[in-house]
């Protein structure tokens, strides 16, 4: 059957490419050339935000669409997708949730899912940008790499690459616990990539850019109906990026997305999407982790790069989904869907560990080949039920998700040996090229299973309507299987765990278009694994797999939309089992335990306030308060490391009334000091940096065309980027330079 599904998908993929192609080259040369260009692939934003889950989407492309102004703050009646609570509004949803659209992902000139949300405070990215792929925090924890991200609703093995955003009609952050949403995840948050759908009318643009430091990039956005009655439909993204980033690093990125939307009858349809992503990165920067005892790095400048010459990192990435929707009677719809994706990622690389508070660091040798196998069925059911006064919007569901871990010989390897030592303000790493120790590591290419986990969960919720109030009661009975394999195959460590996670609700509206709600979630995660021992550092239990962590969740909060200003407040409360380590008295040589346990809690304020008609502010707090309760006696009652206990921002987007067309924007952001171990010795300062930006519609050229233009950190400060590694560390970098992003879009058809 899982064969069926992907020969059908990539069937159905390959078909819509050619369908593609024939309509473009109808319309001349132009149009030729930009399928060319569809065929070498490619990456960039488009800009509609559809009132609508992708679950609920058509080939018919019927959903209403909006235009948004500003940068990213939502319009809280944006209907997004809820896991098992069905869909409903960011203002129905008891829960603190983001929604950004293309229109906003372009203005932000965003290049990765970090820079989306910029302005969002109570994101924290983790790494500057330039690293192997980036990673951010949601109050204080980093998103789950096994189950936190999802692109439709269904989970995507993300593992330290950047989706191109090009691909994407909105990106939607659900923050805090998911648990009962999505099953087995941190309790961060989860992040949901929503793909362009077909459209009702023929579209085809293309756009170009251009950002630091001659990091090309072309993208090319085509679709509309392939019959003339509308019921067989197709969208089709691709995008190239290629050159050298600013600190000298290189990129060549390829991707392309095909999706085939066919309605029969007015109450089925199916859909079909291909994707397929391959990035090449050379001499590129990794993060950096500190030994136990610093106390304070300098910043340094923001083009840093400790990588070896002659690393680099390859990934490869193809999926196919399947969904299939019937409406089987008024108000009720079922949902089946199946995915299977593969990411192969090949990184012969270097690490870098600080040694002393004067900067010296050793560059390690370091083999990450690792193949992720991920198929995921789901099937629901939502609809609507009345019993007198009460409306019950029902939904209720079953999953399965098998995941497939191969990794290069991953037990038994000869310890990795140190390339050469260096100063993190001098010089810079010795090159892996014919270097002794680096070859030893680089040579070994010996795949094995070394991870296996089923995880099948069944789930129901019940949103109970009585005006002005509701309440939700959401319930998910999962079934985690994880086993963990030695070679050549023998299970070194096996868990089974059958977890129930809740979630309760209320929602009260206090007011037109203001609700108060108050909200209750239970969430399972995977466990952490002690890190591998390094020249440097030793651990006692190095590679020892640990097993489920269990988390709460408690939140209130408060949701409005009025005609000059909308916004959102949450408080919150996070109680998570934690990972940390404990220096041992023999030198360089530390043991890793999950037997912890921290509290996360705070305030985050969110909104949008339209001064005038043509201005626009956005501003954005957050307050987060962490400390371990439990765990090492030196280490209870400290700040969780990778937090700041204050982060704020704004952002304001001006349209000139004397130049139609013109929108100039520039916003702050804010970033408290926080530390770097769990002792609280390494401290990192606050940071302040500032952002402009300016987006043009050309007029008079008989299509639309549009210049956008931005410059990140306007002053050039140096300054750290640091976060949760989620694994009880942090990870940091050299926060990026002043950088520019130049982009023009052009509406070929249907713009």
């Amino acid at each position: 059957m899982i064969s069926y599904f992907r020969t059908l998908t990539l069937a159905a993929a390959a078909v819509s490419s050619v369908i593609a192609h024939g309509e473009a080259t109808t319309s001349g040369g132009s149009a030729s050339a930009a399928v060319d260009l569809a065929d070498a692939g490619s990456t960039n934003a488009q800009s509609t935000l559809r009132v609508a889950s992708a679950s609920a989407s058509t080939s018919q492309g019927s959903l209403e669409s909006i235009t948004v102004t500003g940068k990213h703050l939502e319009d809280v009646e944006t209907v997004v997708t809820n896991g098992a609570l069905g869909n409903l509004s960011i203002l129905e949803t008891p829960f603190s949730i983001t929604a950004v659209n293309a229109d906003e992902i372009a203005t932000l000139g965003a290049v990765n899912v970090p820079d989306v949300f910029d302005y969002d405070s109570s994101v924290k990215v983790n790494n500057s940008g330039v690293g192997s792929g980036n990673t951010f925090s949601v109050r204080g924890l980093a998103l789950d790499r096994t189950n936190g991200y999802k692109v439709d609703g269904l989970a995507y093995p993300i593992w330290f690459q950047d989706m191109p955003l090009d691909h994407y009609e909105e990106i939607d952050l659900l923050k805090g616990m998911g648990g009962f949403q999505y099953g087995f995840a941190t309790p961060g948050g989860i992040l949901n990539y929503v793909t362009k759908k077909p459209t009702q009318d023929f579209i085809f643009s293309a756009d170009a850019g251009i950002r630091s430091t001659d990091i090309f990039k072309q993208h090319i956005d085509i679709g509309g109906p392939i019959t003339p009655d509308g019921t067989l439909g197709f969208r089709i993204n691709a995008v190239h990026e290629s050159g050298t980033l600013y600190n000298n690093a290189h990129n060549f990125d390829d991707s392309i997305s095909a999706v085939i939307d066919w309605s029969p009858l007015k109450n089925f349809s199916w859909e079909i999407d291909g994707y397929y992503l391959q990035t090449l990165q050379t001499n590129q920067s990794n993060t950096i982790s500190a030994a136990q005892g610093i106390t304070y790095l300098p910043a340094p400048p923001g083009d840093l790069n400790l990588n070896a010459a002659g690393s680099y990192k390859h990934n490869e990435n193809p999926s196919e989904t399947s969904t299939w929707r019937w409406t089987f009677a008024p108000e009720w719809t079922a949902t089946l869907s199946y995915r299977h994706v593969k990411l192969d990622e090949r990184f012969p690389g270097n690490a870098i560990e600080i040694l002393d508070d004067a900067g010296e660091y050793a560059s390690i040798a370091a083999n990450i080949d690792r193949i992720f196998f991920y198929d995921i069925e789901q099937a629901v059911v939502e609809g609507e039920i009345n019993t007198g006064p009460l409306v019950h919007d029902v939904v209720f569901g079953a999953s399965g998700t098998r995941i497939l871990f191969d990794y290069n010989d991953p037990n038994g390897a000869p310890p990795e040996g140190i390339i050469g030592l260096g100063n993190l303000y001098t010089g810079l790493p010795p090159a892996i090229t014919g270097n002794a120790n680096a070859l030893a590591v680089e040579s070994r290419v010996d795949f094995s299973l070394y991870q296996k986990i089923q995880q099948n969960s069944y789930f129901i919720s019940d949103t109970i309507k009585l005006d002005p109030w509701s309440f939700i009661v959401g319930l998910r009975d999962t079934d985690y299987d994880e086993r963990d394999l030695g070679k050549p195959g023998e299970v070194t460590a096996q868990y089974k765990f059958s977890p129930v996670t809740p979630t309760y609700a209320v929602t009260y509206e206090a007011a037109p278009k203001t609700n108060l709600y108050a909200s209750y979630a239970e969430a399972v995660q995977t466990g952490t694994q002690a890190p591998a021992s390094t020249p440097a550092l030793t651990y006692t239990n190095a590679n020892q797999v640990f097993g489920p962590i269990t988390s709460k969740q408690y939140e209130v909060g408060v949701k409005t939309a009025q005609p000059s200003f909308s916004g959102t407040a949450a408080l919150f409360r996070i109680d998570q089992g934690v990972a940390y380590s404990t220096p041992d008295p023999t030198p360089a040589v530390e043991l890793y335990s999950q037997n912890g346990q921290a509290r996360y809690q705070g305030l985050e304020l969110n909104g949008k306030v339209y001064l005038t008609e043509n201005w626009t502010v956005s501003p954005s707090f957050s307050y987060l308060d962490t400390q371990y309760l439990e765990g090492a006696p030196a280490y209870v009652g400290k700040v969780v490391p990778g937090t700041s206990k204050y982060e704020g921002s704004a952002f304001t987007e001006y349209r000139w009334p004397l130049l139609p067309g013109l929108k100039v924007d520039g916003g702050v952001r804010y970033t408290g000091r926080g530390y770097g171990d769990s002792a609280n010795l390494l401290r990192f300062p606050s940071e302040t940096v500032f952002d402009v930006g300016a987006g043009y519609d050309v007029p008079g050229l008989g299509r639309p065309v549009t210049v956008r233009a931005a410059i990140q950190n306007v002053f050039d400060r140096e300054y750290w980027v640091f976060g949760s590694n989620g694994a009880g560390g942090i990870e940091f970098s050299a926060g990026a330079p002043r950088t520019f992003n130049l982009n023009v879009k052009v509406g070929l058809i249907g713009l």
